[in-house]
């Protein structure tokens, strides 16, 4: 309800320059079961129209999941808001990924900014080092190391084809038609082709492998 009146609220900052999405993910006793991630395609309404048709247990457990997809949803900036010591949610996310559910949490933060995963504090540390926060061992710790460095590299990749889409119509050559197995240009045509053309295919193709 609140959201709905001011949803300027979500991305308003306390005198520590944290948001409400830091103070949930940190204060919140539980996200639910760390494998219960097929809920979480679902938006926030349809979250919590769910949870009504549960027992109490499940509809607490549900809540943490739609609260913080509803102040996402209201506006998604608020992820992204780094508070004084420059933690952003998904700092606070993997300091406590010792508990219950936190799993889900960060995978639904990374979901809606994959690039979230590059942030460093202001202290230099990265996601990685906020998980040793948590604890040097626990039980979900390497299953949330493995889910890090998959968004990582999947980020990685995505940039990566990016790049390669980039440069491919840079060139304005016979070269660059024959690296993209083009092997031959139509009779009378000359260096000077708009190559942006032919190989546009090609560049949508690269594009198009780029997974969200």
């Amino acid at each position: 309800v609140l959201c709905d009146m001011e949803p300027r609220s979500v991305v308003e900052k306390d005198s520590l320059k944290r948001v409400a999405l830091h103070y949930l993910i940190k204060n919140y006793t539980t996200f639910g079961q760390d494998d219960d991630f097929e809920d979480d395609t679902e938006d926030a309404s349809s979250l919590n129209q769910s949870s009504t048709n549960h027992d109490d247990t499940a509809k607490t457990t549900a809540d943490g999941i739609v609260a913080l997809k509803h102040l996402v949803e209201t506006d998604i900036d608020c992820i992204k808001v780094a508070d004084h010591r420059g933690w952003i949610p998904l700092h606070v996310a993997c300091s406590c990924s010792a508990r219950q559910g936190m799993i889900r949490v960060i995978k639904i933060l990374i979901d809606y900014w994959p690039e979230s995963v590059t942030v460093k504090t202001d202290k230099n540390s990265d996601v990685f080092a906020c998980v040793d926060m948590a604890g040097k061992n626990h039980a979900t710790k390497d299953e949330v190391i493995v889910l890090l460095e998959e968004a990582r590299h999947a980020l990685e990749r995505c940039k990566d084809n990016e790049e390669d889409g980039d440069k491919a119509p840079a060139s304005h050559s016979i070269e660059a038609l024959t690296q993209l197995g083009l092997n031959s240009l139509p009779e009378g045509q000359d260096d000077d082709i708009d190559v942006a053309t032919i190989i546009e295919g090609v560049e949508e193709e690269v594009t198009s492998n780029c997974v969200d």
